[in-house]
């Protein structure tokens, strides 16, 4: 996925609503601080937007202008957008070498991660410009070294570069140990066990099959993500406890955070119930759990709901 063209576009798409500059490393802090899946739907809504605008010309005119006056990196992104999106970005030239130069700079004088995962991606996305074909040597080197600065999302490319498993999961537990909580909850989720027809919420993105379930493994994980998350429900702790047999703590957990009206612990709770798991088997009380998740505004509360309804 091209996050650094989307983040662009998203941009661009703020430039021209609101005809005035936005703040530049904010909005690539906001960006790169949004889940995987908010993002994606973000952007692609806000690039859709973009394609509907009527302006494309007189704007690029006037960004790229700007850019090569006042070298401001800002209008240098949106003008490379823009480029980018009209499949023109041959004539993004000198507008994406000072882009370049701005985000490199950045990087090295103020130690921004974000900035620095930028210059990396960039150097990937435009890599067919022979601008960027001058700093290829570099994207490695800023990828670890925004990496290093706990940007996550970078962290995660370097981990995905990794082709054996093993070796895969060896990293993600080194950057947990860093307190990188992403890569705590993840490995979790690779090692706990098999929840039956909802093991598929339970995948492991850090290799291609998932690893032999080890559920003490997967509590300590939990444990080191909700410890550096404390304000989160630890309901997949919950879980995962009552799973490996902890009844009474697990169960406290989600019980706790049901009357808390956390939606994930009430729809954990409720499987707990229609699985017999730690509790006695009652499907009435399973019903009820799964619409309170539904009230709290979980969508798979609603759906076993209304399952169960027929």
């Amino acid at each position: 996925m091209k996050f650094y063209k989307t983040l662009f576009a998203f941009a661009t798409f703020m430039w021209v609503s609101l005809n005035a500059h936005v703040d530049f490393d904010s909005d690539v802090q906001l960006f790169f601080n949004n889940t995987l899946l908010k993002y994606e739907a973000q952007g692609t809504k806000l690039l859709k937007k973009y394609d509907e605008a009527q302006a494309h010309k007189k704007i690029l005119e006037t960004i790229s202008q700007s850019c090569i006056k006042s070298h401001d990196i800002a209008d240098c992104a949106l003008a490379v957008a823009i480029y980018d999106r009209q499949k023109e970005i041959q004539k993004a030239k000198e507008p994406l070498k000072i882009l370049m130069d701005g985000l490199k700079y950045k990087c090295d004088t103020e130690n921004n991660a974000t900035l620095c995962h930028l210059f990396a991606g960039v150097i990937d996305d435009f890599k067919s410009s022979e601008i960027t074909q001058n700093f290829k040597h570099l994207k490695e080197q800023y990828m670890v070294k925004a990496c290093d600065l706990d940007d996550q999302s970078a962290c995660y490319e370097i981990l995905y570069a990794i082709k054996d498993d093993y070796d895969r999961l060896n990293k993600a537990d080194e950057y947990c140990h860093r307190g990188l909580s992403r890569f705590c909850l993840n490995l979790g989720f690779c090692y706990a066990a098999p929840k039956g027809e909802r093991n598929d919420l339970q995948a492991c993105f850090f290799t291609k099959e998932k690893p032999v379930p080890q559920s003490q493994k997967a509590i300590k994980y939990f444990k080191k993500y909700y410890e550096l998350n404390p304000f989160e429900p630890p309901s997949a702790l919950g879980e995962e406890l009552i799973f490996d047999g902890q009844c009474k703590d697990g169960l406290k957990i989600l019980r706790d955070y049901c009357d808390k009206k956390d939606d994930q612990s009430c729809f954990l709770l409720g499987y707990a119930y229609l699985s017999g798991q730690c509790v006695r088997y009652s499907t009435k009380e399973a019903k009820r759990l799964f619409g309170l998740a539904c009230d709290y505004g979980f969508q798979g509360g609603c759906t076993e709901y209304k399952r169960m309804s027929k």
